[in-house]
């Protein structure tokens, strides 16, 4: 039994509606060079665009402005990484089972969503489904629960990514008592 994250991509926080739409295209040219563009950050580094599906994956590179050719560069580097990573999850999700799919929503979903994103999931071939999203309220017996087969929710208390390693292995060990 694995886990593999959603942000596989580096799609920091990505929205279910982006989610959605990568999914169900089966990712498809989602590696294609020319919809991608880089732009720098705030923090002065770089993020990679994909203009086609409006996803943005934060790089963690910072500007070289010294090196003039740098920036075309790095830009087929991420592509080309994201073509592997590409490449990888469609051939892991195809095998199917033995791994669950995890996804940090920022917020809370709708029902609706929620069955899409589990459906275009389920499509490409994967048998689990874990969505973590936020609730301000959480008893701990409110962990992992069913919405329907083979799809769980885990609720955490604020900021699905500011979760502590404890609780967050609580979380994915009741999904695994509840998948297995």
């Amino acid at each position: 039994m694995g886990y593999e994250g959603l942000n596989l991509f580096k799609w920091s926080s990505i929205a279910g509606d982006k989610l959605l739409a990568v999914l169900e295209s089966g990712l498809e040219d989602y590696d294609r060079l020319s919809d991608h563009i880089l732009v720098l950050n705030t923090s002065g580094e770089y993020d990679l665009i994909n203009e086609k599906y409006n996803v943005e994956t934060h790089t963690f590179v910072k500007s070289d402005q010294s090196n003039s050719s740098f920036e075309a560069q790095l830009l087929r580097k991420m592509v080309a990484r994201q073509s592997l990573l590409k490449r990888k999850f469609l051939s892991e999700i195809s095998k199917g089972a033995g791994k669950c799919y995890v996804f940090r929503s920022v917020k809370e979903m709708h029902p609706n969503n929620i069955k899409q994103i589990s459906d275009a999931l389920f499509n490409l071939g994967a048998s689990k489904f874990l969505l973590v999203q936020p609730y301000e309220t959480l008893a701990k017996e409110q962990l992992v629960f069913e919405v329907k087969n083979q799809i769980a929710f885990g609720r955490v208390e604020g900021s699905v990514f500011n979760v502590d390693y404890a609780s967050w292995r609580t979380l994915l060990n009741s999904a695994c008592e509840y998948f297995f």
